[in-house]
């Protein structure tokens, strides 16, 4: 055998193992890594798409009765632990109509016996609130309906509102 042939054959080894060495540096090992949203951030992002939804329903709500307003409120009237409701006004403004057709029903007049002896009519309170409830529903569909951007918070709203509920049964 000629020198030229054993370096032919010599050269096709080391391509070979050069072209296998290449074929294994060409392929990329893959981590994945998964991972979940933590609880808190869940419900901060679900309060901002709640906020949002319910600013831009409000700025197109011309009746403030109808308006929606959140706040953070104590649980009890004997703790400072507080928790964040939203309640449309009308919910205020029945209660507060109850209380005062409650002092007029025991005495007429507006004095601290009056006020800690009063009951509101809570069958009377539910009914209307009921009926403001359905009026209000029905306003906020059209709005929904009509407005696009309002519809676009509303469905980020409610996916926000899944997400941490969906969370939150997970974790307990």
């Amino acid at each position: 055998m000629s020198n030229y042939s054993i370096s032919i054959i010599v050269s096709l080894f080391f391509v070979n193992v050069v072209v296998a060495d290449t074929s294994t540096e060409n392929e990329i090992e893959s981590i994945e890594v998964i991972g979940k949203k933590p609880l808190f951030l869940l419900k901060k992002d679900f309060i901002k798409a709640e906020d949002n939804f319910y600013d831009a329903y409000n700025a197109l709500v011309k009746d403030r009765e109808m308006q929606m307003d959140c706040k953070m409120q104590s649980i009890h009237d004997f703790t400072r632990v507080k928790k964040r409701i939203c309640v449309p006004n009308f919910f205020e403004t029945i209660k507060s109509d109850e209380m005062d057709k409650a002092v007029d029903r025991v005495g007429g007049r507006t004095s601290i016996s009056n006020i800690m002896n009063a009951v509101p009519d809570n069958a009377s309170a539910r009914r209307r609130v009921g009926e403001k409830n359905k009026d209000m529903a029905n306003l906020m569909s059209e709005l929904i309906k009509k407005n696009k951007s309002l519809a676009e918070k509303y469905l980020a709203y409610l996916s926000a509102k899944n997400k941490y509920e969906t969370a939150k049964k997970t974790e307990d």
